[in-house]
């Protein structure tokens, strides 16, 4: 079968910089980015096109721009995620945790670039289906679950023109009142999980994913006076997904999330910085019947179309 759909949803990036030692937390986020699209699925091939819609969140929170990139791939046994992402202004979210009578404090000049790659292998892949949930071009009639493993790459750089910790962090010895204009990592690691889909009556589903690790990387930052700190240590990571709807022999109804999360701690004294980053979407599909035809690929090639 050929599988249509049309969706909407959000893609995300968001990032935090924490001080254990004081209790204290900056939350910055980026408006999210909207879009409405169409997509088609055969055999192993799936295209989704979507266009961005205007965020009428951009008169409060300040207008973030943004090029954001996802791609996953969705096979038999393998799951890949691919994530690139520059976005550019920044608003925080908790600004009334340091000025009680404020508006949203909103930083233009912060930059993120981030690439995310993660491989993942689903064990049970005969009863479990990634595709059903995502792609929607199988049929997941049975309660099953899959034990998953893989590994994930993860670079993001953060950059602002001035330092990262406002004025108002820094009077509440943010950091024991030090600041930075830049911090990258890059780490590589390993993830393991368990994915599941719960099916009452062949046709309504619950599906959720959750895979955590370690990834053993790079922090640098660079301060206010210029100069680098760099630390290399263990970092946590959690790979989630997670879809729930209506799915029957041709029609599709649902909702879906993923979202990579990681955390790293920074050269500074009980202190660590955040990455949250993933997509929210949802998409109603139909199956049409496709009459049986003979390959167009070339023989020695190991899948057919």
């Amino acid at each position: 079968m050929f599988t249509l759909r049309v969706f909407s949803g959000q893609k995300f990036s968001n990032f935090g910089i924490n001080d254990r030692e004081n209790k204290l937390e900056l939350a910055f986020k980026a408006n999210p980015s909207s879009s409405i699209g169409i997509g088609g699925s055969y055999k192993w091939i799936s295209v989704n096109l979507g266009i961005g819609v205007s965020n009428s969140l951009d008169s409060v929170f300040g207008e973030a721009r943004k090029i954001d990139f996802q791609t996953n791939l969705y096979l038999r046994n393998l799951r890949i995620n691919i994530y690139s992402s520059v976005y550019n202004g920044f608003y925080l979210k908790n600004t009334k945790d340091y000025l009680a009578n404020s508006q949203y404090y909103y930083r233009p000049d912060i930059q993120t670039k981030t690439f995310g790659l993660s491989t993942l292998y689903v064990v049970n892949s005969k009863r479990y289906s990634t595709k059903a949930t995502f792609l929607q071009n199988e049929w997941q009639k049975k309660t099953a679950g899959s034990l998953v493993i893989g590994g994930s790459i993860i670079y993001n750089r953060i950059k602002a023109d001035s330092t990262l910790i406002p004025y108002f962090a820094i009077d509440n010895n943010f950091l024991e009142g030090k600041g930075f204009t830049k911090n990258r990592y890059f780490a590589l690691g390993g993830n393991a999980g368990y994915a599941f889909t719960l099916v009452i009556m062949k046709r309504l589903f619950l599906d959720f994913s959750l895979m955590g690790g370690f990834a053993y990387g790079n922090t640098t930052i660079r301060t206010v006076e210029n100069d680098e700190f760099s630390s290399l240590k263990l970092k946590l990571t959690l790979l989630n997904t997670v879809g729930f709807g209506y799915n029957g022999e041709r029609l599709y109804v649902g909702f879906n999330y993923s979202g990579f999360m990681t955390g790293a701690p920074l050269p500074f004294k009980h202190a660590g910085m955040n990455l949250n980053v993933g997509k929210v979407r949802f998409v109603l599909a139909y199956r049409f019947k496709i009459k049986e035809h003979a390959n167009i690929l070339p023989v020695w090639m190991p899948f057919e179309l």
